[in-house]
């Protein structure tokens, strides 16, 4: 499901970054640092399972599971970067406005991305809850970060196209920024806890 899933990435970023470079959107172009940062994590989420399935050894008498958390907290951390650019670049966008070029191909890139990311994102919370995996987990919800904001995204450039506001698509891509920020809030107490070993609700 990873690997499917690491596939699905790479296609997502090609396409994206094709509508990025053609629209001249920070909104489109949220959407490709968004993904881009999923494909990077969906790399870093494959080697941290390889890893975390070797059984316990000398050196790690309780096997090594927890590679999983830092895979988790690697994840953040780029996200982390990528928000402050974007939040940095939308202020510019909307103290000077720019004016972005949209045709039909940036609209079905987005619509596109949207249908991939809700397939891939029940397939692997899916597979999480089988096996219990953090990293697959962190990868679903980033997924489903990814929808929410491209369809935000959308909006904004529908009202771009339109002439309805000039302000919509850096307006969208700090709404992005912020859902980011909110999903990896979520996902980092989550990794710090079982790092921590944090005793779970319920157990003594």
């Amino acid at each position: 499901v990873a690997n499917i899933s690491l596939l699905a990435a790479v296609f997502i970023v090609a396409i994206k970054s094709l509508a990025s470079y053609f629209s001249g959107s920070i909104g489109v172009l949220s959407e490709l640092f968004h993904s881009s940062t999923d494909l990077i994590a969906n790399i870093a989420t494959i080697l941290s399972i390889r890893y975390a399935t070797k059984p316990p050894d000398k050196n790690h008498h309780y096997g090594h599971e927890k590679i999983e958390s830092f895979s988790a907290l690697f994840q953040v951390f780029i996200l982390v970067l990528m928000c402050a650019y974007l939040i940095y670049e939308s202020i510019n966008r909307i103290l000077s406005p720019v004016i972005i070029k949209l045709n039909i191909f940036v609209f079905l890139a987005i619509l596109i991305c949207i249908f991939i990311d809700i397939h891939r994102s029940r397939a692997l919370m899916k597979i999480a809850k089988e096996t219990h995996s953090q990293a697959l987990e962190a990868d679903s919800i980033h997924f489903s970060s990814d929808i929410l904001s491209s369809v935000v995204v959308l909006l904004g450039m529908i009202f771009s196209y339109f002439e309805w506001s000039t302000l919509a698509d850096p307006i969208s891509a700090l709404i992005v920024s912020v859902i980011i920020i909110i999903t990896t809030l979520g996902l980092s107490k989550r990794a710090i806890g079982s790092l921590l070993d944090r005793v779970p609700d319920g157990i003594e």
